[in-house]
């Protein structure tokens, strides 16, 4: 949508830099979900210590890029804004190549077992049963003897 034109039209609301904060927040690795990190990218500030910096000064730069981000997390249209950019990148494409992701990668295991779940369910390979009918409790089924002699069931023995 390159023409500033978006489904909600918010990108013309936004500031270039509360623009840049949206889509460092939902497409940078390094400061996906993490409003502090997609602030000072998209503010240009240096979230390293400087050489001249003392330990205090830089702890009071880091707790206001964090305050600023978390500022611009509760704005509105900030908000709307990232909800808009992640339904455009939640594609079943791209979701599949995530999972394929999860899937390759051998550091954990308990992720990949869960994403090979997931994949065989997405495939249909794999259904999960559920009762639907009984909840659970025992039903009691009334045949006839007609239908018995027919399909060859044998009826128990009454007490």
């Amino acid at each position: 949508m390159g023409n500033g034109k978006t489904k909600t039209g918010i990108v013309g609301q936004l500031t270039l830099e509360q623009e840049l904060f949206c889509q460092y927040y939902v497409k940078n690795d390094n400061s996906f979900g993490n409003g502090m990190r997609s602030y000072a990218l998209a503010y240009k500030h240096d979230i390293e210590q400087r050489e001249w910096e003392t330990k205090e000064a830089h702890k009071h730069r880091i707790d206001d890029l964090m305050s600023n981000g978390s500022h611009l997390l509760r704005n509105e249209k900030v908000r709307k804004r990232i909800v808009e950019i992640l339904n455009e990148l939640m594609t079943d494409q791209e979701v599949d190549a995530q999972l394929f992701r999860v899937i390759k990668q051998d550091d954990k295991l308990e992720p990949k077992v869960a994403a090979i779940r997931e994949y065989n369910k997405l495939r249909q390979r794999i259904t999960d049963k559920q009762d639907i009918t009984s909840g659970g409790k025992p039903l009691t089924v009334e045949i006839s003897e007609v239908i018995a002699k027919k399909h060859n069931i044998i009826k128990p023995l009454q007490a």
